[in-house]
Formats: C-alpha cells, structure tokens, sequence
C-alpha cells in the first residue's frame, strides 16, 4: 500500500498533527510519500519507508503578496503529485489546499480529508473570512473522496448531512505514556491552576486571567502557572501588573514538548477555557499526568471528558463563571479519584496500536487497500 501524505507547509511550530499521522501510517503503507514543507519537514516521523517533498510556503507583509504567495504554494504542493505517479491515494492533513484537490481530481487520486479542527465558527472570525473560509472548505468536500473526523460531534461544525456517506471517524493522537504520566503524587502538588497554550481570543486565554482575581477574592492560597505564547502575551502581561498579580500568577513563557510533563505534573488542575477547539493535545497530555482539567465542551472534547468523572466541563466562558467552576473543582472531593480516572482514559483509548488500528480501519472504509 503506498500513501502520500499532504500538509500545508507551517511556518509556525505546530508540529503535532504531521508527526502523529506520518508515525502511524509508515506503520502499515509500504511508501509514504510526505508533501510539506518549512517547520513542518521537522515533524516527520523517521522510517525508511518515508519519502519527503519539500514544498515550502513563502511569506509577505502585502496583502496582495500574501495571496499570491499563498496560491504558489498551493501550486508547489500540488507539483509534488506529478513526481509520484504511482502514489494513488493523498491524505490532505487540516484544510487550504484547494489546487491539489483539483489536480489530484483531474489525475483520478484517491482523495481524502483529515481535517484537524474547526477552522471558521468562532466569534473573533471576521466575517469576510468566515464565508471565504466556509466556501472553499465545502470545495474540498465536495471534491474529495472521504473525510475523516476526530469524532461525529465535530460532524454539524463543518457539514450537517450533506457528506455523510464520505465519512469515517479516527484521529492521529497518540499519547506517550513512558513521557506523559503521573510522577509526581497529587497530594503533593501545591494549590497551582494552570493555563498552557496560545494566547489567542480563540482560546478564550483573557477571560481566565480575568477570572484570576475573583478566586482569590474566594480563596487566597491559590496559586496560577501560565505558560504559552501568542498576539494576547502583551495584554496578559499589563493585566497581571495592573492588578498586582505578580506574587500570585508566575508566568514562565513558551513550554517546549520536552518540559510540558513536568509543568503538569505541578498542577491540581489545567484550564482550557476556549471557544472552539478540535480535540487539544494538551488536555490529552495533562489527563496522562493525572492532572484534573477543567475545559470547555467544545469540538471532541466531549467523547473524551464525562463531567464529574474523568474531568470537569466548562459551559459559560465568562471570567465570573470560570472563577466559580475552579473553585467548585478544587474543593470537590473526587478530585484526586478524578486525576486518576483521566490517566485511565488515556492508557486505554490513546496508546499507539489502538490509535493505529482505528485509522486503518477507517481507510478501508473509504477504499484504501
């Protein structure tokens, strides 16, 4: 079985989704072939069945550079098909790849969809973009031959009914748990509510950092780690010092892959506040490390967390409903039992040969032998 594997290159460090997919299938295909380019060449996994084409994508500030430059890409990429007439079958991994749809199409390609989460229906979208987005995403649709999703949940955020028969349901998240596990004990973690992630409006990261001073006004022994970066950092910084949160919040910057397991392992619970997501990497990995979440039920996360049982989901995303939900977290007395539970979810849905397995299943499905 030979697969190709397409990804718009990532000129920015999300590295997760292409390094996950690539591992799992080089398992099973006898080739694939890999079509991406800048940080993304760095997240391929390594095996002597895979094959790189560097497709790089060029930047600029113009807005009318940046649209061109954009449509070259999508030519670039698109050129890596003609160099292996034998690959049949392209996974096109998140979307914005309308011209390697069309000529995959045109050279009779097995096509198919792995999208990576809502890509147009949050808030902060401006609406030109959400219709321009909107459209070109039901192109692809249309277009391809499958479409594979993290969960029917995210089915109605992309396309009702109208693709159905194309859909299958698997995911590329794979969880280490010789990295991601509890070391350390939760009673002997201090009073510390987390926040890791990016500082967008997306992800809600503002509105807990408001909600900062309300539980402490509940609960002064509290203490708050943030790590992350991202267009927000400037905001979150002025806040912080306006409200003399210094001595309370301690705000340690980007956390590199390597290091997350520890931060997590000092946390009594994380919180992922924000308005739309896929499935994040990071609930996943703090439920490995037994560390509670309290996280918005948005996009797959609900197939995952069961409210009270292996996590806590967050409904309203205002400051004041945040600061309640922590403080009704912390005080619960499950919680330990919580963290313990999240890690079993984990060891039994999220391990590589069950991942893998899934995916291949759901490839059969759409035509793939």
């Amino acid at each position: 079985m030979k697969i190709g594997v397409m990804r718009f290159p990532n000129t920015k460090d999300k590295g997760k989704p292409i390094f996950n997919l690539t591992r799992i299938i080089s398992n099973f295909a006898s080739t694939l072939y890999v079509i991406t380019g800048n940080k993304s060449l760095n997240y391929i996994w390594d095996s002597k069945n895979v094959e790189i084409n560097e497709s790089n994508h060029y930047g600029a500030n113009n807005p009318i550079l940046r649209i061109i430059s954009f449509i070259l890409t999508q030519f670039r990429l698109a050129s890596g098909i003609f160099k292996r007439k034998d690959i049949d079958t392209y996974i096109l991994l998140g979307g914005s790849l309308i011209v390697p749809l069309i000529i995959g199409k045109l050279f009779r390609k097995k096509l198919i969809i792995h999208t990576v989460g809502p890509t147009y229906r949050w808030k902060y979208k401006k609406r030109f973009f959400l219709k321009f987005q909107k459209f070109f995403q039901r192109v692809e649709f249309a277009l391809s031959d499958g479409i594979i999703f993290y969960s029917p949940r995210l089915v109605d955020e992309y396309t009702k009914d109208k693709y159905k028969n194309k859909i299958e349901f698997a995911h590329e998240h794979i969880i280490d748990l010789k990295v991601y596990n509890i070391k350390k004990p939760f009673e002997e973690r201090d009073n510390i509510v987390g926040y890791i992630g990016r500082f967008y409006h997306q992800k809600n990261i503002m509105n807990f950092i408001k909600s900062i001073p309300v539980i402490l006004r509940k609960n002064q022994k509290i203490k708050f780690l943030i790590g992350g970066g991202g267009k927000l950092e400037g905001e979150m910084i002025n806040y912080i010092e306006k409200k003399d949160l210094q001595n309370k919040v301690k705000y340690v910057g980007w956390i590199s892959h390597d290091n997350i397991q520890d931060y997590l392992n000092e946390l009594k619970l994380l919180v992922i506040p924000s308005y739309s997501e896929g499935l994040p990497n990071i609930l996943l990995e703090a439920m490995a490390c037994g560390t509670p979440v309290l996280v918005s039920d948005v996009g797959a996360v609900g197939d995952i967390i069961k409210d009270g049982e292996n996590g806590y989901l967050l409904d309203d995303k205002s400051p004041e409903a945040i600061a309640t939900r922590v403080i009704e977290t912390l005080n619960d007395p499950k919680i330990q039992n919580i963290g313990f539970d999240a890690h079993e979810t984990i060891r039994k849905k999220f391990k590589f040969e069950n991942t893998m397995k899934k995916y291949e299943k759901a490839l059969k499905e759409i035509g793939v032998n």
